[in-house]
């Protein structure tokens, strides 16, 4: 049996729904309906295979039923690892990519050669897939000259050697993007977040940060624990000036050890934080040249500062190598940079001064640097919503397939009729009903440009009436300011849904499907082609990120790949 016949049965044993299911794990709906259907499997290893156990233990103590435990746990292993067309596939790929025999690998494994041969050809499994996987990778790791161990993580997508067997052990066993769960985790931060909240909770007293402003002399930082105290003293003086010109900011050196200090961490974005509620806009190119996760998971880190529209965020596209790594942060009152080789921190040097000449020679080098970087995203405030737009209405006439999940039907799918019964409904000024008229308008000329080159698959969240009165959901459109709102009745918010099912019906290339995953109800989410995806968050703050790096736009993509909800 594969993966989805054991979760199917699981499903029918402890007779719940997929929603029921999703609140249980923690999964959305629409992950778990992908895993039902084959369409996606988890990682033997993942953390997500480990929820969706969690979810169904749950479960079977709910309805008073005995919980199978390790069980299921080793079932879906087994069955994950055993398809056929992926373990014998990766294993057939490492063999070519190192030109190795079936006898050199089992001499290699000390395994009989036969018994290898007969997994390579998919006739056979290993009883335990994940220990036989981390044999492979330990034992080559133990054995590879370097430059096989460099093909080996080009095949795998490890950054650092010192990922070599973790990477090769989950790159031979997983069956789909391992990148599914740091997206849901980056978009949930996204839509959960309040900014308002946050300012609130922001309170700045100089005594309580580390370290004092630098004048104009020249401090020097040694290890771990001074290049911690630079940057903290960095932020510091730049905050006790009088300026609020922009912050440059650049780091590729290895941030592990550093971010090992909590507390440092807290108290270097809480300092971070203060300078964009200064006033300064900070210019910071990201290091995206590691694996996904962390690379995700620094982003949801400054999500905070993001949704301020004060932080402009860039990558460097090619970059030479990780041996000479580099730091350098400029603002108006001084310069922080600094070096270290390789992974080796612990011998890293750091130089903070506040001389005219330094902070002019640190510009200029900033200047340049950037002059090469590429941005990893627009952000846009509520204010510069049109930009949005714009930017969407620019690749509508060139050739192109969006997926779109969107919190609320399609605005171009209204008519005049049920605009003004909405409009009516919310109590709104003559001026705001001009405008709400004239973008009407303008999004259907968007749609059928759109249609002309390309198409467009629509999930909309499918509410219950319940789920309405609990969520009421708002219109959002550029044309609105940041503190206007207007919400639907359960009756329009139908009418609205029927005209978009009848709209895509008479539109060839358009369509329109409910979805039961209501996970994110508070973004939309676009996504063109491997080109371009934007996030719109609609409130708390208005904001949309416009994202053009590959690796981003393709993990929104798989994650936001259109899925018929079966019924429950």
């Amino acid at each position: 049996m594969e993966f989805r016949d054991y979760l199917k049965k699981d499903l029918d044993r402890v007779g719940c729904t997929l929603s029921e299911l999703s609140r249980a794990s923690g999964l959305s709906s629409a992950v778990i309906s992908r895993y039902r259907s084959g369409e996606r499997i988890p990682r033997a290893d993942s953390e997500l295979l480990l929820k969706l156990c969690d979810g169904f233990a749950k479960l079977e103590e709910e309805a008073g039923l005995t919980p199978m435990g390790e069980e299921r746990l080793i079932r879906y292993r087994t069955a994950i690892a055993n398809k056929p067309s992926l373990l014998a596939e990766h294993l057939n790929e490492l063999l070519s990519t190192l030109r190795l025999s079936m006898k050199d690998l089992s001499y290699i494994l000390n395994y009989d050669a036969s018994y290898l041969s007969r997994i390579r050809s998919g006739k056979r499994a290993p009883a335990d897939p994940v220990a036989f996987a981390d044999h492979i990778a330990r034992a080559l790791g133990e054995t590879l000259r370097p430059a096989d161990r460099i093909l080996v993580n080009e095949l795998t997508g490890a950054e650092s050697d010192s990922d070599f067997e973790s990477y090769l052990s989950g790159w031979l066993i997983q069956t789909g993007p391992s990148q599914e769960a740091e997206v849901e985790k980056f978009l949930n931060t996204l839509n959960t977040f309040n900014l308002n909240e946050y300012i609130r909770s922001l309170r700045f007293d100089p005594l309580s940060f580390s370290g004092t402003p630098v004048g104009e002399e020249r401090r020097e930082y040694y290890d771990v624990e001074g290049l911690r105290k630079g940057e903290l003293e960095f932020f510091l003086s730049t905050l006790n000036s009088d300026s609020v010109g922009p912050i440059y900011m650049c780091n590729d050196m290895p941030m592990e050890e550093m971010a090992k200090d909590i507390g440092f961490v807290k108290e270097w974005m809480g300092l971070i934080a203060q300078c964009v509620k200064k006033g300064h806009t900070l210019h910071i190119i990201h290091d995206v040249n590691r694996p996904f996760p962390e690379m995700m998971l620094g982003l949801e880190t400054w999500i905070p500062v993001y949704m301020t529209g004060q932080v402009l965020p860039y990558y460097l596209p090619s970059v030479s190598g990780n041996i000479y790594r580099h730091c350098l942060y400029v603002s108006d009152a001084c310069v922080l940079s600094g070096e270290c080789i390789g992974s080796a921190i612990e011998h890293a040097s750091s130089v903070l001064s506040g001389e005219p000449r330094r902070i002019s020679y640190g510009k200029n080098r900033a200047k340049n640097l950037f002059s090469h970087a590429v941005p990893l995203m627009r952000i846009v405030r509520s204010t510069q919503d049109d930009l949005a737009i714009r930017y969407m209405e620019e690749e509508c006439d060139t050739p192109g397939n969006w997926h779109i999940r969107a919190a609320v039907p399609p605005y171009f799918a209204l008519n005049f009729s049920l605009l003004t019964e909405i409009l009516h409904l919310n109590q709104v000024s003559d001026e705001f009903t001009r405008r709400a008229e004239d973008y009407l308008i303008r999004q259907q000329d968007f749609m059928n440009r759109l249609l002309r080159n390309g198409s467009a698959a629509f999930e909309i969240m499918a509410l219950s009436k319940s789920e309405f009165e609990r969520y009421t959901p708002e219109f959002d459109a550029p044309f609105m300011n940041a503190d206007e709102r207007l919400q639907y009745s359960w009756e329009t918010y139908h009418r609205h849904l029927a005209r978009a099912k009848e709209f895509a019906a008479a539109h060839a290339g358009l369509s329109v499907r409910e979805t039961t995953d209501n996970a994110f109800r508070n973004l939309s989410i676009y996504v063109r082609d491997q080109k371009l995806a934007i996030v719109s968050k609609h409130k708390d703050p208005r904001i949309a990120f416009i994202i053009t790096h590959p690796n981003m736009v393709r993990a929104l993509r798989q994650f936001t790949a259109p899925v018929v909800e079966a019924e429950e």
